[in-house]
């Protein structure tokens, strides 16, 4: 029911329940099912404690630095949490509605403790201090994990199948090793750019669901592994050493490849003339210009399709 959203110029820290009765509707705290309060300077709130029917809860872009005042929230199942100053996970027993739990933007170094979230399905943590990424297998309904932006430099490996993780994003990391996993046979997104992967582990096979992978801008040189990847439709290895991976030579081995190096490929034709050039990283960091002979050669061919230089995949 109520949800209100206060300005950025609000100047009270301490949330109380006679505020929060003055937000939601009728003033029925106890039955309200959401509430939002975003932007509002919160540091603290010991009195949503009885609001015993909240189900969704967003405090993004405050103050806070911890939230064991929710402990007694037992019906949440969307916790907001983003854009805070929180340094340290509470104890998340008392936490296990939970479905959606977002803790983007803050100082987190551990992120144990959601490994009791047995409902949890989305984890969004990009953006902390975290070092080890911990084994999430308790986590059997967890279909989507973010975790960029961090400063994870190891990753512990499922020890049970997770039958239901769809994606993975760990981009902007410090991860040297591939996280080689037959544990998450429905994986479909594995997003690692801008992490310092030397190699691709040869038996990457079985992760044969990944419809999309990006390892761009890492440290891997032999790319032919990818080429056993047969489901993927959308593929990044720019800004890794040279030999570049050049499309011609890679199409052959993935059919329903659609997006190469962030360029689409109309129809996922594997003609010459859908193949794009392969620029060196080195000279597109540069921005130098392309010699005449590649310009000329690029002019007297069709324009049906016009593939680009490499570029850097977004993160999700």
């Amino acid at each position: 029911m109520g949800k209100t959203n206060i300005g950025e110029e609000q100047e009270e820290t301490h949330l109380t329940l006679a505020k929060i009765s003055g937000i939601v509707e009728n003033g029925d705290v106890t039955s309200a099912a959401k509430l939002t309060l975003q932007n509002a300077g919160i540091s603290s709130s010991d009195d949503l404690y009885s609001m015993k029917s909240l189900q969704s809860l967003s405090l993004a872009g405050n103050k806070l630095k911890e939230f064991d005042f929710l402990t007694q929230n037992y019906n949440l199942t969307v916790l907001d949490l983003s854009r805070n100053r929180i340094q340290k996970l509470p104890n998340m027993a008392n936490f296990t509605n939970l479905t959606l739990l977002n803790l983007a933007n803050n100082e987190i170094s551990d992120m144990t403790p959601v490994t009791c979230l047995s409902n949890l399905k989305v984890l969004i943590l990009n953006n902390n201090k975290i070092k080890v990424m911990c084994n999430l297998s308790k986590l059997e309904n967890l279909e989507t994990i973010i975790l960029s932006h961090n400063d994870i430099d190891t990753v512990k490996l499922p020890l049970k199948t997770m039958w239901k993780l769809r994606k993975i994003t760990l981009s902007h990391n410090m991860i040297r090793e591939f996280p080689l996993t037959d544990k998450v046979p429905t994986l479909q997104e594995l997003r690692l750019n801008s992490n310092r992967i030397l190699a691709l582990p040869q038996n990457i096979d079985c992760m044969a669901s990944l419809k999309l992978l990006d390892v761009g801008n890492n440290r891997i040189v032999d790319m032919k592994p990818l080429t056993k990847l047969h489901n993927l439709q959308n593929l990044n290895v720019f800004g890794n050493p040279e030999p570049q991976l050049k499309l011609e030579d890679i199409k052959p081995h993935l059919p329903f490849l659609k997006v190469f190096n962030s360029t689409n490929l109309v129809g996922g034709g594997s003609s010459k003339r859908n193949a794009a050039r392969v620029v060196k990283a080195t000279d597109v960091l540069k921005k130098r210009r392309d010699v005449p002979e590649a310009e000329s050669q690029r002019n007297k061919q069709p324009k049906k399709i016009k593939v680009a230089k490499g570029r850097k995949m977004h993160d999700h």
